[in-house]
């Protein structure tokens, strides 16, 4: 699964809207929202790829890990 929130939090620590943020990486604001909000169940490798190439992290960073 993906972590929404983690954008969110990214963004705020880099202190960075999410509309230059969008620009920055080349994906759509409204996107962004909907991953931030979690209204998007699935998302492309190469999102998240450019979200974590972006904010300078790992993609392991949005993985939510399910717990047994």
């Amino acid at each position: 699964m993906f972590n929404g929130q983690k954008i969110r939090q990214l963004l705020q620590e880099k202190d960075i809207t999410v509309t230059d943020f969008a620009e920055q990486i080349g994906v759509q604001r409204a996107h962004i929202w909907h991953l931030i909000s979690q209204h998007r169940p699935k998302i492309r490798f190469e999102t998240v790829e450019r979200l974590a190439d972006g904010f300078g992290v790992s993609m392991d960073v949005f993985r939510v890990i399910k717990e047994k």
